[in-house]
């Protein structure tokens, strides 16, 4: 897919839309980094954008998977279970050094 940098975005629209209408998109960049998808749509924008908005969802769903691979994962009950534990060890520190 194409970039073009910000600076020449409102230079050369006429191109630009040239661009984006035979290559189906362009990558908008700023400081050499992407910033923007620009895409060529059909006449339902609102879709269109649907679409993509789940598209970044699935995305996401997908590095939270890959963290939770990574990582593990720990249900509510086993968290509350830890708490508990934490909190009697430190209440029985507590109550020997009391003594």
């Amino acid at each position: 897919m194409n970039t073009l940098p910000s600076e020449k975005f409102t230079a050369d629209s006429k191109s630009l839309w040239r661009k984006i209408s035979k290559d189906g998109g362009i990558v908008l960049t700023n400081e050499g980094k992407p910033a923007a998808l620009l895409l060529d749509i059909n006449e339902d924008a609102e879709e269109t954008f649907i679409t993509w908005k789940r598209f970044k969802v699935m995305k996401l769903l997908e590095q939270i998977r890959g963290y939770v691979e990574q990582h593990g994962y720990m249900f509510r009950q086993e968290i509350n279970a830890e708490i508990k534990t934490a909190r009697d060890i430190a209440s029985a520190k507590r109550g020997l050094a009391r003594r």
